[in-house]
């Protein structure tokens, strides 16, 4: 009988508000007029000490992209320099800028020896923090190698472990990874340390 009455009984109709949804994209774009407002030029300099950065990219060609992606941004097109305008073994002269460089480059070696890696590691200066820009990162995809696959092991390439020793030889800087290919191993992602997938103390 309890059952029955309870069958026929309605529940006070209530109404919820509904919770407002984070707008990520106006949260930051708030952050941005508000910067804006006191006058600063977030994308510009974001830490005032930097006054070099480093782009690195696949092909020499896209250096003209890099340079208009800039000028987009309120830089100079004279601001990007490639490194090639300097040999192995001469020392980058250039004060302060963005030196444009490729992953081919990266991994080269002068007649005296000398490597590009080196060069670039020795105008950025141990105590470097600025940006390490790394587009096209996928071209570092097999920096650490593959033991999987019916073809056997693989030796990590070249341009990977450039790409590598320059993050661990700059430990300060800013990492920009860049990369509209997708990895379809997570062992692609080996050269991409910076964002605390693996390794002692991350994994």
């Amino acid at each position: 009988m309890y059952r029955t009455t309870r069958n026929t009984q309605t529940r006070p109709r209530t109404t919820r508000r509904p919770k407002p949804k984070l707008d990520a994209a106006q949260a930051i774009t708030d952050e941005i007029v508000a910067l804006l407002e006191k006058g600063d030029l977030p994308w510009r300099r974001p830490w005032r000490t930097a006054t070099r950065a480093v782009w690195i990219s696949k092909s020499k060609t896209l250096i003209e992209d890099a340079r208009r992606d800039w000028s987009d941004l309120g830089g100079a097109p004279t601001d990007i320099v490639a490194l090639d305008r300097w040999k192995p073994d001469e020392d980058v002269t250039l004060g302060r800028g963005i030196l444009f460089v490729t992953y081919a480059t990266l991994r080269s070696v002068g007649k005296t020896g000398r490597s590009r890696l080196e060069q670039l590691i020795d105008w950025c200066g141990a105590d470097y923090e600025g940006v390490l820009a790394f587009d096209e990162a996928h071209a570092m995809a097999n920096a650490a190698g593959s033991t999987d696959g019916g073809r056997g092991a693989t030796a990590p390439s070249q341009q990977g472990i450039a790409g590598l020793r320059l993050q661990i030889a700059l430990p300060r800087a800013r990492m920009l990874y860049v990369s509209a290919t997708g990895a379809t191993n997570v062992g692609n992602l080996a050269y991409a340390t910076r964002l605390g997938l693996w390794g002692p103390g991350d994994a």
